[in-house]
């Protein structure tokens, strides 16, 4: 997240957190960077924190390793579509879903890229009073153990020609559901990316002051990278009928798409998506 606040007294803000905080916490004056490596917040625990100072001098957040976005990736940082604060008239149905490929195309066999997910939630804001509640029926709580995820929940497609989803697809063969959490090796298939995504839940209509966000928690590890999107579909039954930025003539329609999430240094994290 990016906090508009002037650097000083962000970093003091910081600071004064610091009963939160783990003691390892420290700032390197030459790269201005402060690291955090554990800090519980409200009851969520967030690890790797690290804070530095962008382009326009405010003071960004990050809970987990520099971000590494994927060669060849489709969308490489975070993208609201124009339908990102409320679904266009005709939409009635949303589902999430997750991008999963190694950071490389040329990924070394025998060194570790995976993610695990732990749940994936939509959830329905009330744009006038901030208030969120889960939408019914679309999460994915991956509490039913099964190998791998069937076709109906995911794909892998080639990661080459760029953003060729309608290319032929395959069942994401290494993708495990076990003790509540999805895994799924990436390193085994560094040619392509997975792609899945939660059963689709009904919405309001486009007139009824709602956005929708992701939640979810996570893992990333070694040289593998993660995304999340959220699109809105007509119903939650209709076919795919291809792309359409417009979603004048489309089933579905994009609504954002997150930035990358790379390794997360052996820590589940929790985020909402996306920053608005």
């Amino acid at each position: 997240m990016n906090l508009g606040m002037k650097p000083l007294l962000s970093i003091f803000v910081l600071a004064a957190m610091s009963g939160l905080a783990s003691a390892q916490t420290s700032f390197d004056a030459s790269t201005r960077i402060l690291k955090v490596p554990t800090i519980d917040f409200d009851g969520t625990v967030y690890q790797n924190l690290q804070a530095s100072l962008d382009a326009d001098g405010r003071l960004e957040i990050r809970s987990f390793a520099a971000p590494s976005i994927p060669q060849d990736a489709c969308i490489e940082r975070q993208t609201l579509q124009t339908y990102a604060n409320s679904p266009p008239r005709g939409y009635l149905a949303v589902l999430a879903w997750a991008n999963a490929m190694t950071v490389s195309a040329s990924h070394q066999p025998g060194t570790t890229a995976s993610v695990e997910i732990d749940y994936i939630r939509i959830l329905e804001e009330d744009v006038s009073t901030g208030q969120l509640t889960a939408v019914a029926g679309a999460s994915e709580e991956y509490s039913q153990s099964r190998a791998p995820l069937s076709s109906g929940e995911g794909a892998l497609w080639v990661r080459v020609p760029r953003c060729a989803s309608g290319s032929s697809s395959r069942t994401i063969s290494s993708s495990r559901v076990s003790g509540g959490v999805l895994g799924i090796d990436l390193a085994s298939t560094p040619g392509d990316y997975a792609h899945w995504w939660t059963p689709r839940g009904d919405i309001a209509p486009f007139t009824s002051g709602k956005r929708y966000l992701v939640e979810s928690r996570f893992r990333v590890n070694g040289g593998a990278a993660l995304q999340f999107g959220l699109d809105y579909w007509r119903t939650k039954t209709i076919d795919y009928n291809g792309y359409d930025v417009t979603c004048v003539t489309s089933n579905n329609c994009e609504a954002w798409v997150s930035a990358w999430f790379g390794d997360t240094q052996g820590a589940f994290i929790v985020r909402q998506f996306p920053v608005w």
